[in-house]
């Protein structure tokens, strides 16, 4: 009763966050045309691709730390692809409202690894290293499979076809997602390399202001601190998926 009425509740929170942004898109967009242009745009590229990454990201967490002897998550459901084992009612919402979200973090318990500093790093990492195999096998699909003069930049234009739309969709979020990530701010995966490279003392001292840090990190995100970092990410991926770069007109 208790994961069908979780279940429920992300489907009430996404179409209130669809009713939402779609009145929002038709007060900004100039019309309703192109307010259900974006939303379409949205709906079949941005909202599959985000899942596909965060869903596959906790699924990779899930899966390290099992094979390296932690069995939390397969207890408790978690070493699976089914999307509404991983989703979070609100960080799903958010896809949809704010254009970014979260999962429902793996749990994943320590004690139970050999080496726990250095293979909760591993299990840690194993999230984002999915996300950049994902933008890779993207990209890689697009260079083999998408004519050039199918792609285009994202300016709707008719030339550019649906698989290259989504398949950069799916590529720039992902990398997106795998640089975020990498973060050193908790509760983010890559705080956990910071025990590798920290002495202990520093480590230790760390642990001890790790709320103070997350709401500075939290701050500088919201500050548009680390849109230099996101905008580098973008371009690397357009540089590598758009036709005008490999000297196609």
């Amino acid at each position: 009763m208790g994961s069908y009425l979780k279940h429920r509740s992300v489907l009430v929170l996404i179409t209130l966050a669809v009713i939402w942004i779609a009145l929002q898109q038709v007060n900004t967009a100039g019309g309703v045309d192109k307010a259900l242009e974006r939303l379409a745009q949205f709906a079949f590229f941005v909202f599959p691709a985000f899942l596909i990454g965060i869903v596959l990201h906790e699924w990779a967490h899930a899966y390290t730390a099992s094979l390296l002897g932690d069995p939390t998550a397969r207890m408790l459901g978690r070493l699976t692809l089914n999307p509404l084992k991983h989703l979070d009612p609100l960080g799903t919402a958010m896809i949809v409202v704010a254009g970014f979200g979260w999962a429902n973090p793996v749990p994943i318990n320590p004690a139970y690894f050999r080496n726990p500093k250095r293979d909760m790093a591993m299990a840690a990492g194993a999230g984002p290293l999915m996300n950049f195999l994902i933008a890779a096998i993207a990209i890689g699909i697009i260079n083999v499979a998408v004519p050039p003069y199918q792609r285009d930049s994202l300016t709707g234009l008719v030339r550019t076809s649906y698989v290259f739309q989504f398949l950069l969709e799916l590529a720039m979020i992902n990398a997106l997602l795998g640089v975020f990530n990498l973060l050193p701010i908790h509760p983010l995966d890559g705080h956990h390399f910071l025990r590798l490279l920290l002495s202990p003392r520093a480590f230790f001292t760390y642990k001890q202001n790790e709320l103070l840090i997350a709401f500075v990190g939290l701050a500088l995100l919201l500050s548009h601190f680390f849109d230099p970092l996101f905008r580098g990410v973008q371009d690397q991926v357009l540089r590598l998926c758009l036709a005008q770069f490999w000297g196609v007109p």
